[in-house]
């Protein structure tokens, strides 16, 4: 989400072509993503994994042309669960060596609970946001499911791991019919033999919204 997030604010300043993730619809796809993928990214499967990896590389670079000033301002201001990019590089992340494709926000300093996440989600798309209407209405092409559905259902997928063992995943977005809007996020913990992956936490939380506004 904290990716996302960026993405929104990076368009309002003017400089969302360094915040592209690959995978997604629109404008903002594919073609300009492609142009700043490493070769590991390219190697990834196809699924979670691989547009994860692919995600991550895109935020990755978008934190090199950022200052950390800059971004702890913007974490302050979403209330991003501990607003802490005390680890910048990541390497509190024993996943993954490659400091292309780590970060404060993987498996490091940076954490947030899955009630945190709905809040952000409010604070971007709800009244009283600051972001401007451009570009929470470009926020939300990228995040719209595929999936045909009642009503529109916009989120994103993450997980975490630990010792390369996915030990977590979730889906966070929200839902709007007519004047209503609705803010989830579903949360999957580490199971044994279990179907831990944020795409079965995406299959849940469409669902049930699909339920909540039938």
């Amino acid at each position: 989400m904290w990716k996302k997030a960026c993405f929104a604010r990076a368009m309002s300043l003017g400089i969302a072509c360094t915040l592209v993730f690959c995978g997604c619809s629109g404008k903002y796809g594919k073609e300009k993503g492609q142009e700043v993928l490493t070769e590991e990214a390219h190697g990834q499967q196809d699924g979670d994994a691989g547009e994860d990896t692919k995600e991550r590389v895109m935020a990755e670079k978008a934190k090199e042309k950022a200052a950390p000033e800059l971004i702890q301002k913007e974490l302050d201001r979403l209330g991003y669960g501990n607003c802490d990019i005390s680890d910048w590089e990541g390497r509190l992340n024993t996943n993954n060596n490659n400091r292309a494709l780590t970060g404060f926000w993987i498996e490091s300093s940076l954490t947030i609970s899955p009630k945190e996440q709905t809040e952000v989600m409010a604070r971007i798309f709800g009244e009283g946001s600051a972001y401007s209407e451009a570009s929470r209405e470009e926020l939300k092409k990228v995040m719209l499911v595929e999936e045909e559905t009642e009503v529109p259902i916009y989120g994103k997928t993450g997980m975490g791991k630990t010792e390369g063992i996915v030990v977590d995943a979730w889906f966070t977005g929200f839902s709007k019919k007519e004047e209503e809007n609705i803010y989830f996020c579903v949360y999957l913990g580490r199971t044994d033999g279990g179907n831990v992956s944020s795409a079965a936490a995406k299959e849940i939380a469409i669902r049930l919204v699909s339920g909540y506004f039938s």
